[in-house]
């Protein structure tokens, strides 16, 4: 299998509004109630709920999604629970959502250009925080949601082997 080769894109730089807004979400999601929050000057929003449905109201099993016209972001309680995410891994989510929302903007909609952007930023702004909470985050995820088994399995190879990257054991 092919590592994700280097390419150029722009660096992820979320500012301070969003990283405290990560910060209080992913403390609190296990006492949340469901509903609509917002960023102290309401640039980022998250809507909460118990299942996020499609559509056809039929329940997903993702625990979050961004909306790519709206921008809000979207956080499942019960699948975040269910899939055991640690504050760290859902703080790295709410990064990760608004990326991928940055980089589909530009023309790209590349999970793993979103993967691989926000991970630098984690690991470079984050060193001490575990590795072994985002690739198990990582597993939880892309093994519980409608995707085919080959992409999950190949995108979590290639993000493994590029999480390996910042392992400083």
């Amino acid at each position: 299998m092919k590592d994700i080769e280097k390419q150029v894109l722009p660096e992820f730089k979320p500012d301070q509004e969003l990283l405290d807004f990560a910060k209080f979400f992913s403390e609190n999601f296990k006492n949340l109630t469901y509903g609509e929050y917002h960023s102290k000057k309401a640039v980022y929003s998250i809507n909460y709920f118990d299942l996020i449905v499609d559509n056809f109201e039929i329940p997903q099993h993702t625990n979050c999604r961004v909306g790519h016209t709206s921008g809000n972001m979207h956080f499942s309680k019960q699948r975040l629970l269910e899939q055991k995410c640690t504050p760290h891994y859902v703080f790295f989510l709410v990064l990760w959502l608004v990326q991928k929302l940055n980089l589909v903007k530009s023309g790209n909609n590349s999970d793993i250009d979103a993967d691989t952007t926000t991970l630098d930023y984690y690991f470079k702004m984050f060193p001490d925080r575990s590795i072994k909470d985002i690739v198990i985050g990582y597993l939880n995820t892309l093994f519980n949601i409608d995707e085919s088994a080959y992409f999950r399995k190949d995108r979590f190879c290639k993000i493994e082997a590029y999480i390996k990257q910042f392992d400083k054991k």
